[in-house]
């Protein structure tokens, strides 16, 4: 269940915020402090995974409730908290933004979702899911009324610029 998902997470932060404190704030950067170094590292990426994944599934608790819901509100906010925080510590942590961009346009805020998704194709280029994300966002939430006026075109011109651009095969097409 996700409450023991959350509890899971929330035992491994625990754990690795001490595992984490024991390490100095500096360590030298020379061959006899190299494997101290690096699992200061390992565990530093250990604990904002655990964070991530706990921001997560807050997320996605959150979405299994109506909109509006008082329970959707609170997870919703703790998990964008969440990964605002993990921002705030590590701003080229793609995959955070790729999950505040879905709960921007969950909440209306398409403006938002767009920009955080923007960041996500930029912190990712080689991957498909940041451009895949993109466009739903663009199919999913752009107002019907926009798409008669023509929106549509305008988008799906623009999707095949990104696509030429991005992989020139598909100018061919």
């Amino acid at each position: 269940s996700l409450d023991q998902a959350r509890a899971a997470y929330t035992s491994a932060e625990a754990r690795l915020k001490t595992d984490f404190a024991k390490f100095p704030a500096y360590i030298a950067d020379d061959p006899a402090h190299r494997n101290e170094k690096e699992e200061k590292e390992r565990t530093h990426t250990a604990l904002m995974q655990s964070q991530l994944q706990k921001a997560v599934v807050d997320y996605e608790q959150g979405e299994s409730y109506k909109p509006g819901t008082p329970e959707r509100v609170k997870l919703m906010g703790e998990a964008l908290a969440q990964f605002e925080r993990l921002l705030a510590v590590n701003p080229n942590y793609a995959s955070a933004y790729n999950t505040l961009g879905y709960a921007s346009a969950a909440n209306g805020e398409y403006a938002k979702a767009e920009d955080y998704l923007k960041r996500y194709r930029f912190l990712a280029p080689d991957q498909a899911n940041p451009f895949d994300s993109l466009g739903e966002l663009y199919a999913l939430y752009v107002e019907p009324s926009a798409w008669s006026q023509g929106t549509g075109r305008k988008l799906i011109a623009r999707a095949e610029e990104e696509l030429a651009r991005t992989y020139a095969e598909a100018a061919l097409w």
